[in-house]
């Protein structure tokens, strides 16, 4: 990021904060980002331009055409940076910020530009304070507001988003990867674990291929009671290499060519040992999704269900590498990764 006064500038329009939203998390071509907006093409074309030309956007040939995707680390750390302590070098011309040192004369405020170019990206100074109460409105007080802690599992797999997506919706490719026999049927998905507990739950919401919001529950050697069940989140996106700001693909240049898929899991629980329990399950099932889902995709590969044992064993195998930070303390993160040696199951091990 040579130049933070392009990049301060590209950010106070609000048309092209809304094509680096439409771009976040996907690549469109100029014609689909258009069609989304009230102006022509060429509007559109000169908007994508300057968010090129300012590092938060970039372009992939893909035969005669391009396709825009927003450069996700560079907002974050373009962000980051300004919330930070101070404007100064360290703050500005870290690795964040793609690594590249500001000039020092960019870093002050002759170089930043006015308090409007600032906020652009930070927002007013009351931005996180709410707005006083209106008395003709019904009280806050009359709705039920709390903050709940939640359990992030990931892992990457080597699997489309597609195909990865349809590990999950397809029973019987579930069946095969996770080892046991699940069915699917109206959005209602059950399996029992080789060691007798029994998993229920249902598909809240499905979005193809990306999203899949489930409510689900759980008891040992028998049916889960209704009324118990816990809300997860599970995301599947595409996974690839980034080219960097400044390479510029050529018109010649190969399609895009899929990197796999990342998984991630958002599980929301209530106290402490339901979290220390939630990053055990997702870490068994996410590093069985990894282990098994290329293989599981391809029928004619042989994937024999997992034979019935206890849950407890005298002897435990370690615990797979994982990754778990806290956020105030509860928010747990875990990386899930195959391992030939063990898995945690369920809470236990296995």
């Amino acid at each position: 990021m040579r130049d933070i006064q392009k990049v301060l500038a590209a950010l106070t329009s609000p048309v092209r904060r809304e094509i680096l939203g439409l771009i976040w998390d996907r690549e469109l071509s100029a014609g689909e980002i258009a069609a989304a907006f009230p102006v022509t093409k060429p509007t559109i074309s000169q908007h994508l331009a300057v968010l090129r030309e300012a590092g938060l956007a970039e372009s992939t040939a893909v035969g005669t055409s391009r396709r825009y995707r927003a450069r996700r680390d560079a907002l974050r750390g373009l962000r980051a940076a300004l919330d930070g302590e101070a404007l100064g070098n360290e703050a500005l011309g870290n690795e964040a910020l793609d690594g590249e040192a500001l000039d020092g004369e960019a870093l002050g405020n002759e170089a930043l530009g006015n308090e409007a170019l600032g906020s652009a990206v930070l927002g007013s100074a009351g931005k996180w304070t709410n707005a006083d109460q209106d008395p003709t409105s019904p009280g806050r007080a009359s709705s039920d507001v709390r903050t709940k802690p939640v359990v992030v599992a990931s892992t990457d797999v080597d699997t489309s988003q597609a195909v990865t997506f349809a590990a999950f919706t397809d029973p019987v490719v579930y069946s095969r990867w996770l080892g046991v026999p699940v069915t699917l049927s109206d959005g209602r998905f059950a399996c029992t674990m080789e060691w007798g507990t029994n998993v229920r739950g249902r598909y809240e919401l499905v979005c193809p291929p990306e999203l899949i919001v489930m409510r689900w529950d759980f008891e040992d050697d028998n049916i889960p009671v209704p009324g118990g069940e816990m809300t997860g989140y599970l995301r599947i996106q595409p996974r690839g290499q980034e080219p960097h700001v400044d390479q510029e693909p050529h018109v010649d240049q190969e399609p895009h060519v899929d990197q796999g898929a990342h998984v991630e899991v958002h599980q929301l629980v209530d106290t402490p040992a339901q979290a220390a329990f939630m990053e055990g399950a997702w870490a068994m099932v996410l590093g069985r999704l990894k282990a098994g889902v290329a293989r599981a995709s391809h029928p004619a590969e042989p994937m024999p269900p997992r034979p019935a044992r206890p849950k407890h064993t005298p002897a435990t195998t370690p615990k797979p590498d994982s990754m778990i930070a806290g956020t105030s303390g509860r928010h747990s993160v875990v990386t899930a990764r195959d391992h030939a040696r063990g898995e945690i199951r369920l809470g236990e091990a296995e």
